[in-house]
This record gives structure tokens, C-alpha cells and sequence, in this order.
């Protein structure tokens, strides 16, 4: 129903979306010395709070995938040819069992 809805013209640049669309992204930062987009952001966030939060969520993810890439490598070290019937829930255990020690946060007896 949402989807099919007849939209009235005054409606159309109502989400903020649609507004940001069509203006926020021409919105000049006066007085900056070099492009900050926490501040750009900062600038718009009585505009555009949602937009804003979204893209301070997407500005949070890492940059790089290291730590994914040195998970993804610890765990084809765990499961080997001999111990490929291991549970997934064995499987996280051990892997947190391993970071923990890695990090000093357990001891191994």
C-alpha cells in the first residue's frame, strides 16, 4: 500500500531523503580548511538528522578487513582435515578462547 501510493507534487520532496537529494548535497562548508565530513555532516544535522546518523554509522566501518582476514585465517588453522566435524558453536568457542589468551585476558594453565 505504502508503495503504490499517489503522491501529491507537495509530497514529494517532504522525506528527508528526497530533500538531501535534491539540495543537501550543493550545501557549500564555509569557514573549513579542509573537507572534515564528521563537520560537513555536523553542518547539516539540523537538515538532515537522519541521513546524518546513517552516514556517521557508514563513516565508522573499518577501512580495512585485517582483523577479518586474520579471524578467517585462524579459524582454516583450527579446522584441519582431522577436525572437520567440529561444531559452530565449538568452533566460536574456541576461537574466543584464543583471542582471550592472545590478549592476556585468560591464563593458560
Amino acid at each position: 500500500a505504502w508503495r503504490n501510493r499517489i503522491r501529491k507534487p507537495e509530497q514529494l520532496l517532504s522525506d528527508e531523503f528526497s530533500r538531501y537529494c535534491s539540495h543537501g548535497a550543493s550545501i557549500a562548508i564555509i569557514g573549513l580548511k579542509a573537507i572534515n565530513p564528521i563537520a560537513w555532516w555536523d553542518v547539516l544535522s539540523q537538515q538532515f538528522p537522519s541521513i546524518r546518523q546513517w552516514a556517521f554509522d557508514t563513516l565508522a566501518c573499518p577501512a580495512t578487513s585485517c582483523e577479518y582476514e586474520r579471524s578467517f585465517s585462524s579459524a582454516k588453522r583450527l579446522i584441519t582435515s582431522d577436525r572437520n566435524a567440529l561444531g559452530d558453536d565449538l568452533i566460536e568457542a574456541l576461537e574466543c578462547l584464543k583471542a582471550w589468551w592472545d590478549n592476556g585476558l585468560v591464563l593458560r594453565h
